[in-house]
């Protein structure tokens, strides 16, 4: 029977209130007149060695650890002098929830419905700083595990069960003995832990699984895709140091689960830190290293423009939540939404804005013409060209007379005469040199020509107008998809309330034949944590649980499944319709802001391809010059050497 009057230590005598909560070790006592403090009773006795554990817990107790931890402040007597029987700790106010409750989504969207990423980061930070704590302290947690640390609305962070920590006083240490295998660092896994000394090297391993779980929706970082013969379960993949994410995971035969937050989305120092952690007993950071890096990071986030509960590091240039969650329908995080949508978005103002933007018919660039006169040839060239014209024939004419003199000589003259024939005529080389430039300046104009019509083509303008007339025919229907998928949840209710119903029923609170609180852990840790989670595709990702523990699974899902009965006077509750209209007015806010930046996007193309009009003629201009100056030049040369075919040269 539990006395109602208590001695503490000192002799003072305090009279206990009816119990706040009762566990497996001990009752939770108000202590009369009292609001900052607790008594926890313990339901049998306790031996020797944890009474002076307790004595020099109570001895070594510190103001920086009564703040964060439930650390005993006094050893609570039966009668003065007599054995221990409980102790007094700090009473901690408001709500407190233990600490997955607050990185799995299912049961964070309940009890922190205003959690976001920059809250579970703080909350991080807040865990690491109490280890620091207790580690400045000299004392070791050892069993590291998230139900040892409960989590305020604010995302204040409380230490519990500080009786099993590793306490060393006045040159005694008193062990720590126990430890989740989920959370023993690799040096440890297999080890039976009483006796072995904890270092605070051991906890940071610990440490670093909860700032990950924390981050990552609550996923171990050791729970992923082995790409290897056999099973890995995570005790396996701890000790062979398998981290799942990361850069290496691939070389160690790992790969992330699928719908995951990337890895990449951390800022730089953070990854390090989970790299280092996860990557050797020697690089682990400690706690005081976790609280630097996560307050940092914590002030490089930025809201996302669309739903401003996605927080992510602004190095990212873009939200990874909206991804994620559009990849795989999940909503990781649920906003506030507002008994009344006031929206200043207007589709016709908008649209009218688009239209007028993308109506720009396509101008193919012109070539100016020009008429120039060509560059100046010699008056005598004609002269003198039919002069060598005449001289070449007199000379061949007189070496084939030779030859048909001479008939033995003819192999020899015939060539001379090729010679003689093919000897260069005036004005050629200069006409060559024309001609080339002609080319040269043609080349130079289809080259212009081509840049010049890409530049003016209004493609870009018309893909951008098919695209947001697709985006305005999604907003459109967006009413009426809400309201289609309201009449489809009245149709479902019976469903959707059996759902709601499965996913209330949370695994740690249920027994289940052959699944202990490890195994259960093991299911926590992919992601499995109530009755609406236990399906065969889920239970088959699990390393560890073959077909024999999946059919007890599934079994107890059916179990649960029999003891539902449809309420029909709640078909669709409030939290439902406030879900549905959540998720609609997110989605048509994505699309405003989808519109409203095309409007923007489709006048500044308008305006680029407006403004290389009316630079592209001039940029073609001297080109243009040069092809009709070449023209011309050639046109001059050509009448001067051939008048008769191409008429006479002016003068």
């Amino acid at each position: 029977r539990i006395p109602m009057e208590i001695v503490d230590s000192a002799g003072r005598r305090f009279c206990l209130e009816k119990e706040l909560f009762r566990g497996g070790e001990g009752s939770i006592h108000p202590i009369a007149g009292n609001t900052t403090l607790l008594a926890k009773l313990y339901h049998r006795a306790i031996g020797p060695l944890k009474q002076a554990k307790l004595a020099a817990m109570a001895h070594s107790s510190r103001e920086a650890l009564l703040r964060v931890a439930a650390w005993p402040s006094a050893t609570l007597h039966a009668v003065a002098g007599g054995p221990v029987v409980g102790f007094m700790m700090p009473r901690f106010d408001g709500a407190r929830s233990e600490l997955h409750q607050l990185y799995t989504p299912a049961s964070r969207k309940v009890i922190f419905r205003r959690a976001d990423w920059a809250f579970l980061i703080h909350a991080a930070r807040n865990v690491a700083a109490a280890v620091d704590t207790v580690h400045e302290a000299g004392h070791v947690i050892g069993d590291v595990n998230q139900r040892n640390f409960v989590v305020g609305g604010e995302g204040t962070v409380k230490v519990l069960d500080c009786d099993s920590f590793q306490i060393r006083d006045q040159g005694r240490t008193f062990f720590c003995e126990v430890g989740m295998p989920e959370f023993t660092p690799p040096e440890l896994q297999g080890r039976p832990l009483a006796g072995i000394e904890r270092v605070p090297n051991h906890d940071a391993f610990g440490l670093a699984v909860l700032c990950f779980q924390l981050l990552f929706m609550g996923r171990h970082p050791f729970a992923g895709r082995f790409h290897g013969t056999g099973e890995m379960p995570i005790e396996r993949a701890i000790s062979e140091s398998r981290f799942a994410f990361g850069r290496n995971a691939r070389s160690r035969l790992m790969e992330p689960p699928p719908g995951m937050v990337p890895f990449a989305a951390l800022p730089s120092d953070i990854a390090a830190l989970f790299e280092g952690a996860f990557g050797g007993e020697s690089s682990r950071p400690a706690a005081r290293q976790w609280v630097t890096a996560l307050d940092a990071a914590r002030r490089e986030l930025t809201a996302c423009t669309v739903e401003p509960i996605h927080k992510y590091h602004r190095a990212q240039g873009e939200c990874f939540w909206c991804r994620l969650e559009r990849g795989s329908g999940v909503f990781f995080f649920i906003g506030e939404v507002p008994s009344v949508s006031i929206s200043t978005f207007d589709l016709s103002k908008v649209w009218a804005e688009i239209t007028l933007a993308t109506v720009l018919s396509y101008e193919p660039p012109a070539r100016p013409t020009f008429q120039f006169a060509g560059s100046p040839v010699a008056p005598e060239l004609g002269q003198r060209r039919r002069t060598a014209r005449f001289a070449q024939f007199g000379a061949a004419a007189g070496l084939l007379g030779l030859a048909l003199f001479f008939g033995n000589w003819a192999p020899l003259i015939v060539p001379l005469m090729v010679v003689v024939m093919l000897c260069p005529m005036p004005g050629r080389a200069e006409r060559r040199r024309r001609v080339r430039k002609l080319r040269d300046a043609q080349r130079a104009w289809r080259y212009a020509y081509a840049r010049g019509e890409k530049e003016l083509s209004i493609d870009p303008l018309k893909r951008k107008r098919t695209e947001l007339d697709q985006v305005r025919h999604e907003y459109e229907m967006t009413d009426r998809q809400k309201q289609e998928e309201l009449a489809a949840l009245a149709a479902n209710a019976k469903q959707s309330q059996l759902q709601r119903y499965l996913e209330r029923q949370f695994i740690r609170d249920h027994r289940i034949a052959d699944i202990g609180l490890g195994r259960k852990g093991t299911l926590a840790n992919w992601g499995i944590v109530t009755a609406a989670d236990v399906t065969f595709g889920t239970l088959r990702a699990v390393q560890g649980f073959g077909p024999v523990l999946r059919s007890k699974m599934m079994a107890w899902r059916a179990q649960v499944e029999a003891r539902f009965v449809f309420d029909s006077r709640h078909a669709i509750p409030p939290s439902d319709l406030s879900a549905l209209e959540y998720r609609w007015m997110r989605r048509k806010r994505e699309l405003e802001v989808r519109l409203s930046a095309g409007a923007a996007e489709a006048h500044r193309l308008n305006a680029t391809i407006t403004r290389r009009r009316e630079s592209i003629l001039p940029e073609l201009d001297p080109v243009a010059r040069e092809w009709a100056q070449a023209a011309a030049d050639v046109d001059a040369i050509n009448r001067a050497i051939s008048p008769r075919k191409y008429g006479r040269a002016s003068a």
